[in-house]
């Protein structure tokens, strides 16, 4: 089923919308509803829901504002608009932002079904296509289960400890080694493996699927995506058929090698202070109104999902949290020492609406910014 986070000020509106529909009857279940903005971003970052439900009336941060920074936050989010009424600014706006669907209310049951029952079918189509992935590891894995039932390929005890062993190796290569050594590491590799290999299908075939999916689990333990490493290998099946087989598997290996180790070269070895490197990034930034983890991610050259992981572990919160410590410590700052209106700083600061910004410091500190400025203007 499909997660759905719902935003509606109007009490009535939204237990009609979240109560009124048999939602998982059509594939869907409404895992938060919120009635504003800042509501929202926190769920947001909280479940990660799959579709995004937002009225565009609303106070502090209307639905198209919102839609823009969860565009940003999460790109593959699903955003369907909620409006009392069909203005061409505003569907023109929603085009821009990928919006799904522009329901002009009143909304009937009817049209809301027929909505996300086409939606469920487009999610479906592209949840299919993006599968491919875990077929061919499943693929694999069943390879690996059905090969030492044949006659060729039986796999004994001691085949299962050398297993381990080149697998260990493998491993050690992979967190150590160097591109420039991986074909000669893959020439020993092979070799390990024994005579067998190249001979008999089966067993090249089992080889070379155990190699892949070590190494799968290998790339996915340092951040990267699976899917990728595995877009340009050949299926070991149609490996072990090639007449030069053992040539093939060790170049398939080499591949594999060179991937994965650029990769890591790329990448994990700076994650040590990709943190740092983010923090500054942010301070360097924040006063961008759409400033996202995407771009921080970006930045620092980590998936956005790995940066958010790796940021939320150190810093003890995630990045929509500390984005924003950040801003109410410069408007606090700007407060104290300029004669500049709420407003301004709020611009100043990243926050494109002030009376946004009004209500996340007042939840941040505990007070207004003019109660703030007083305050510390008088020394108190």
């Amino acid at each position: 089923m499909y997660s759905i986070l719902l935003v509606e000020d109007e009490i009535t509106i939204r237990e009609n919308i979240r109560k009124g529909i048999l939602w998982e009857q059509y594939g869907f279940y409404i895992h938060d509803a919120v009635s504003n903005g800042e509501e929202a971003l926190e769920s947001l970052e909280k479940f990660q829901p799959d579709i995004l439900l937002t009225d565009i009336r609303m106070p502090f941060m209307d639905g198209l504002e919102l839609s823009r920074i969860v565009r940003k936050l999460v790109p593959e989010i699903r955003i369907i608009i909620l409006s009392g009424y069909m203005e061409f600014a505003y569907a023109k706006e929603a085009i821009t932002l990928g919006v799904e669907e522009y329901l002009v209310k009143p909304i009937t049951p009817m049209k809301v079904v027929r909505t996300f029952t086409a939606l469920k079918e487009k999610m479906d189509r592209e949840l299919q296509a993006s599968e491919n992935y875990n077929m061919l590891v499943n693929r694999l894995r069943e390879t690996e289960a059905r090969l030492s039932q044949l006659q060729d390929g039986r796999i004994n005890t001691e085949d299962l400890v050398n297993e381990r062993k080149r697998e260990e190796k493998l491993r050690e290569f992979l967190q150590s080694g160097r591109c420039s050594d991986a074909a000669r590491f893959a020439q020993t590799y092979v070799n390990d493996a024994g005579a067998r290999l190249g001979r008999s299908r089966t067993f090249t075939s089992y080889f070379l699927s155990g190699t892949i999916l070590s190494c799968v689990k290998e790339f996915e333990m340092i951040g990267g995506d699976p899917q990728q490493l595995l877009e340009e290998i050949s299926d070991p099946a149609d490996v072990a058929m090639d007449a030069g087989s053992r040539e093939a598997v060790c170049e398939e290996v080499r591949k594999l090698l060179v991937r994965i180790l650029s990769y890591r070269d790329k990448v994990v070895d700076r994650s040590y202070d990709v943190v740092g490197k983010a923090e500054k990034y942010i301070k360097d930034h924040y006063q961008e109104a759409n400033l996202s983890a995407s771009d921080v991610a970006r930045y620092v050259g980590l998936s956005t999902s790995h940066f958010s992981c790796i940021f939320k572990q150190q810093m003890g919160a995630g990045f929509v949290k500390y984005l924003t410590q950040v801003r109410i410590e410069q408007a606090k700052l700007l407060l104290c020492s300029t004669p500049m209106t709420t407003a301004e700083i709020a611009e100043l600061v990243g926050y494109s609406n002030s009376n946004y910004f009004s209500m996340v410091f007042h939840k941040n500190v505990g007070m207004t910014a003019m109660a703030y400025r007083g305050k510390e203007n008088r020394g108190t």
